[in-house]
């Protein structure tokens, strides 16, 4: 019997193997070499055929099937790219209350982000530093004064 199945399951791969080199031209997922396009593929195809379903009805939910995995991969190739893609957003708010405490950081990273802190903090005019004080107190300020503060921040971090 399950002799049987396997020498189905290579006959009817052979068969489908122009529907996986087609998908694999539309759905390019960067980690995945040709080896893996048909280890999914035959995946897919050894549930599909213990369904017993008729070759045309077969090679229909495989191609959809395939497709549908094959496009849920990719989506989450992309997800996983773009976290390493976006800026780190770093609020104000935030931003002292963890370099005053010790315990969310080691002391080296206590020291950069200090020393940042520092140089940013060195370049300012006298009402941005205001700003930021009061920032750093947890007060009220201009919503408009702290968005300008967050992107001359943000320009800051991404020159350094």
């Amino acid at each position: 019997m399950e002799y049987e199945f396997n020498k189905n399951l290579e006959n009817t791969f052979q068969k489908i193997i122009p529907i996986i080199v087609n998908e694999m031209k539309r759905v390019r997922i960067t980690i995945w070499e040709k080896e893996d396009y048909y280890q999914e593929g035959r995946i897919i195809l050894s549930k599909l055929l213990r369904e017993e379903l008729d070759d045309l009805t077969l090679f229909k939910y495989f191609k959809t099937k395939y497709n549908q995995h094959l496009t849920d991969t990719y989506r989450m190739q992309e997800a996983g790219k773009r976290k390493f893609n976006e800026q780190a957003y770093l609020d104000i708010y935030e931003y002292g209350d963890i370099v005053s405490n010790n315990n969310n950081l080691r002391i080296c990273e206590q020291v950069s982000a200090n020393v940042t802190l520092e140089n940013y903090i060195g370049g300012l005019k006298e009402k941005e530093f205001q700003l930021v004080l009061k920032l750093l107190r947890g007060e009220q300020c201009e919503p408009n004064a702290k968005s300008r503060l967050k992107k001359k921040i943000k320009k800051f971090l991404q020159e350094k």
